[in-house]
């Protein structure tokens, strides 16, 4: 059955409303935190060793970087336990990392994780390291700053809701070497003072999408799929979500192999909005089992070169 272009506009525009665009790191004060903070190192290994036990589970939010500079790091199969909030760079000037190391090694978070809380924070997640969430925000609140990398095999982040990579901030996520993202919606750039970028680079890395991916909703963001990488979703708007309002400007860029799924494609979907894409290479793919709209609402453009 042909979707129309009307069908298409009340899915998109709930889904933005239902979105996590309320600043996490401003949830629940209520919460008691455990604060890793001024210069502070705490280390979770999984024979006991650290400076925590291993599982450590303080039963509070995790604040790691409040006011000023804090990490903690993870590795050797150690397990942190988070049954609130965790926030990595949680005030303005403050400035964490996590670093999630080795298979076994997980820090799971029954509510959301903000990395750039209305800091700057950083989050590691590498050989074979897991982390997990029900919402994740790289970049949350104006002004901050947050990256994550998710690298080698194993390596994973799930997120049992949405992930948002600028939610009002600059985030950035990169997936390399076999790492896999999963979520349920996903923005990039979706905060009008954001922007933003992901990364999926290498054979065997993975963004998986169950519902929809927005790149570029009110702010910029940039999607690069590259050398071998995958990306899945639902719908994939690039620029903007509203057909009678101002959007953003999205980018996608599939290169050298990397591969791109959707049921439905938007390039330019929001009024005012910018939406571009290029397929550039011997299998470089962007395959749409549904509709396919180059230009919706807004301005749009898309290049196939070099045998995309």
């Amino acid at each position: 059955m042909k979707t129309s272009r009307k069908a298409l506009l009340p899915s998109a525009i709930a889904a933005v409303l239902a979105s996590p665009f309320v600043m996490l790191s401003g949830m629940n004060p209520a919460h008691a935190q455990t604060i890793i903070d001024g210069g502070a190192t705490e280390t979770v290994i999984g024979d006991g060793s650290g400076t925590q036990p291993s599982p450590w589970n303080p039963g509070t939010d995790i604040l790691v970087g409040n006011a000023g500079v804090g990490v903690l790091n993870i590795s050797g199969g150690g397990i942190v336990v988070n049954n609130f909030i965790g926030t990595i760079g949680n005030l303005a000037g403050s400035s964490g990392t996590v670093n999630v190391n080795g298979a076994g090694s997980a820090w799971t978070n029954a509510n959301a994780l903000a990395v750039g809380g209305s800091g700057t924070g950083v989050l590691h997640i590498e050989n074979g390291g897991s982390v997990s969430s029900v919402i994740g925000a790289i970049g949350d609140d104006t002004f901050s700053s947050g990256a994550v990398t998710v690298d080698g095999a194993g390596s994973h982040w799930t997120n049992t809701d949405s992930l948002t990579v600028g939610n009002g901030g600059a985030g950035t996520l990169e997936v390399s070497n076999g790492g896999a993202v999963s979520s349920a919606f996903a923005y990039i750039g979706l905060g009008s003072s954001s922007t933003s970028a992901a990364t999926i680079d290498g054979a065997g890395s993975t963004w998986t999408n169950s519902d929809d991916l927005y790149v570029g909703v009110f702010g910029t963001g940039a999607l690069a799929v590259e050398n071998g990488g995958s990306v899945s979703a639902g719908t994939i708007f690039l620029g903007g979500v509203l057909s009678g309002g101002t959007g953003g400007d999205g980018t996608l860029n599939i290169s050298d192999g990397g591969a791109v799924s959707s049921t439905l494609g938007s390039i330019g979907f929001g009024a005012d909005s910018n939406g571009a894409a290029t397929i550039d290479g011997a299998g470089s793919t962007w395959t749409n089992t549904g509709d396919f709209y180059v230009g919706f609402g807004g301005n749009a453009t898309l290049n196939i070169t070099n045998g995309g």
